[in-house]
Order: C-alpha cells, then sequence, then structure tokens
C-alpha cells in the first residue's frame, strides 16, 4: 500500500465509523446514504485501483454497527429489537450497494479524466 492508499483507508474508516453511528440515530437514512454517495465517490476517484476496498470499508460500516447494536441490545426508542434488526439489515445491504456504485462511478471518473488525447 503506498501512502496515499493508506490515507484513503483512513478516510474511508472515519468516514465508516461515522455512518454507522449517524445511521443508529437517525430517524431519516438520507443524510447516511447522501454520505456513503460523497464519500465513496471521492474516495474511488482518488485511490481508483483499491475502489472496492473503501465501498466495503465505508459501506461496511453501517451493518457492522448496526450488529454491535444489536449485540449490545441497544434499539431504536421506535421499534423493537427485531424490527430493528431486520430494518437494519435490509438497510445495511442497501449502503454497501450504494458505496459500491458510488466508488465505481469515481473510479471511473478518475480513469476517463486521466487519458490525454
Amino acid at each position: 500500500m503506498t501512502a496515499s492508499d493508506r490515507a484513503c483507508f483512513g478516510l474511508a474508516v472515519l468516514a465508516g465509523s461515522y455512518a454507522g453511528v449517524t445511521g443508529l440515530h437517525a430517524t431519516d437514512m438520507s443524510p447516511v446514504l447522501g454520505l456513503l454517495v460523497v464519500t465513496g465517490a471521492l474516495l474511488g476517484f482518488a485511490g481508483r485501483r483499491l475502489f472496492w476496498l473503501w465501498a466495503l470499508v465505508v459501506g461496511g460500516s453501517v451493518p457492522l454497527a448496526d450488529c454491535a447494536a444489536a449485540l449490545f441490545h441497544v434499539t431504536r426508542s421506535d421499534m423493537s429489537l427485531a424490527e430493528g434488526f431486520a430494518t437494519d439489515f435490509a438497510f445495511g445491504t442497501i449502503a454497501v450497494a450504494v458505496a459500491m456504485i458510488a466508488a465505481a462511478a469515481g473510479a471511473s471518473l478518475a480513469l476517463v479524466t486521466s487519458r490525454t488525447n
């Protein structure tokens, strides 16, 4: 890993941690998805060789935070533990997919803009 890859990994961990914690406390998931799209696209553009890793780290942190919350029986006030787990599992899958698509788009944009005529 190069120095820029390590920097991208650190940013992915920070953004993923923030997205995971925000997803636990948010009643609307739009800000979390927006963060995943922006972070995934920027990291995909910055480190296009490992765009898949940045997407897994950023997007995967949301279901990891949900699993940790279920493990410690932390629930949202508006749903039971079973409802929360089913909802969080579905959103976690969507979060990984959204981050992967955004990172692939950022990597594709980096590839197109780096070509010279």
